[in-house]
């Protein structure tokens, strides 16, 4: 292809300069291993100063896999959705996590708390995980008629209020299930329906 060929229809291309452009290869590329390097992901700093890890694809396709095998059981006829941000490790785990299960991922700005449950019935979503703040933030907001409209099966999170959370699960009426896990190790443990639990 020359330069002149795209010049704008009307133009002088015979006293124009041209260019001839190479005609590009395509890159020769190597699979990744499993173990090959994928993502430098730093820590929340929750133990201490942020540390860089290094996370092999190994990592990204277990945890992806085990969060769909297992609880909260996500399929393709699904919709999950998230309103952390980015650079956060929790929206990578719901982006492998929709990409394993063939998920819609909705993926918000960020956590409006006076408006998050209106995008969660606006999206129909039916899981999302949250962090120990967001709960508080949630029950703080005036009740709706509309607080059990929704189609969420269940809500997955980190360090739930123990004195807040049968108040979560009688207001919205979905059980609310506690989650740990760490950016070096992933998702460590989950409560589910599989077993007994205990409020707080």
């Amino acid at each position: 292809m020359r330069i002149s060929d795209r010049l704008v229809e009307g133009a002088n291309a015979s006293s124009a300069n041209t260019i001839d452009l190479p005609t590009a290869e395509a890159p020769q590329c190597t699979p990744p291993t499993p173990d090959a390097l994928a993502n430098v992901q730093y820590t929340s700093g929750t133990t201490g100063t942020p540390k860089g890890c290094a996370l092999p694809h190994r990592y990204s396709t277990t945890l992806a896999h085990g969060l769909v095998n297992g609880f909260p059981n996500v399929d393709d006829r699904d919709m999950i959705l998230t309103a952390q941000l980015f650079h956060y490790i929790d929206p990578q785990w719901n982006v492998a996590r929709g990409l394993a299960a063939g998920a819609r991922l909705v993926m918000l700005d960020r956590f409006h708390p006076a408006t998050f449950w209106a995008k969660v019935r606006e999206h129909r979503g039916i899981w999302f995980y949250c962090l120990r703040p967001m709960p508080k933030s949630l029950l703080d907001q005036e009740p709706s008629p509309r607080d059990r409209q929704h189609r969420v099966r269940s809500i997955s999170a980190s360090a739930i209020p123990p004195n807040l959370h049968a108040a979560l699960e009688q207001r919205w009426g979905v059980p609310w299930f506690e989650a740990f896990g760490m950016t070096e190790t992933g998702s460590d443990h989950q409560d589910d329906l599989a077993r007994p639990r205990r409020r707080g």
